[in-house]
Order: C-alpha cells, then structure tokens, then sequence
C-alpha cells in the first residue's frame, strides 16, 4: 500500500523530497496520537470514579504560613484495597513553586527486608503539572489482575516546572492489598 502510493509520486520530485514529506509523516502520527491520547486521558471519567469522587474534586490543600518553594507529597484515595478495588494516586503541591511530572510511577512490592519492582505500564509520555497549594490530575494504579496480598510502594519523580528534571524529586506512599475475604 505504500509502495503504491510512493510510486504515483510524480517523477519530476526529487527522493529527497519525497523521504523528507514520508519522515515528517512518521515523526508527526505519533506525537498527534500521544497529544490526542493525552486529552481523552484529561477529559475522561476515570474508571471508578463514584468512589473516588471525594478525594479526586478536592484539589486545593492547606499548605500553611509559610511553605517552602519545592514540597510534594503523594496521596492516595485509600490505604488498603482488595484485589478489583480501584486506587487513585495524586501528586500533591504543598509548596509555592508549580510542578511537574508525568504518568509514570514506580511500583515495588514489600518481600522481607526489601523491595521488589512489580511491572506496571505501558504510560502515555504527557507532562502533568500541580500548581502551588494543589494536587494534580487523579490517575488510577494498576497493580494487575491477581496481586499478592501485601505491602506496596508507590515512587514517582516530580520536578520544579521552571527547571529541569534534574531537580526532580522521588516522593513515595505506601498501601497495602488485602486478601479480599
């Protein structure tokens, strides 16, 4: 199907043009499906959300007196969960300075004295932001389809939105999974 639209290509144009014409082609549908994908994600019910309603409406936070510029927590709308229970994770803004950070998160699984990574993914490449005395947009944890019961440790890097990653920081919260009996 290519090759037959490449070959109706009238001759007269040169193989520059017509590889520089398919590269923007290839380079471009991606970043148009991230953005797309990006505003369906923003603008979509999240799944559960009748019972996380409470804890995703209320994004202003008492940040207090005197805040400092770079303070981030992670809040989660329940500390134990049963296997098929949603759980919602924010990033909240507790300092004076905007953040950023985007859907990817760390999930590691309490086995003994250690941590062990659970994978979780894939994630949409978007920036996210929190402003000052915020949290962010609600994001649903995958933790699959038949976890084991135990301690769990959410990490996720946020960074100062006028700097670079660089100055990211990685705050964690930690839940457990019941049985479900």
């Amino acid at each position: 199907m290519i090759m037959k639209r490449f070959a109706r290509i009238p001759r007269n144009r040169s193989s520059r043009a017509v590889t520089a014409s398919w590269l923007s082609a290839v380079v471009a549908a991606p970043l148009l499906i991230s953005v797309a994908v990006a505003l369906l994600v923003k603008d979509a019910p999240l799944a559960g959300a009748a019972e996380n309603k409470g804890f995703c409406s209320r994004p202003h936070l008492d940040v207090g007196d005197d805040p400092p510029h770079f303070k981030v927590r992670l809040g989660l709308s329940k500390t134990a969960v049963a296997p098929g229970q949603k759980l919602v994770l924010r990033v909240e803004n507790y300092g004076t300075g905007s953040v950023a950070y985007g859907y990817t998160y760390r999930l590691t699984r309490k086995t003994g004295s250690s941590w062990r990574e659970v994978p979780v993914g894939p994630f949409y490449a978007a920036r996210l932001f929190a402003q000052a005395g915020s949290a962010g947009a609600c994001q649903e944890v995958r933790v699959g389809r038949k976890p084991v019961p135990g301690r769990y440790r959410i990490e996720k890097e946020v960074w100062l939105a006028e700097e670079s990653s660089d100055s990211s920081r990685s705050p964690a919260i930690t839940f457990k999974i019941t049985s479900g009996s």
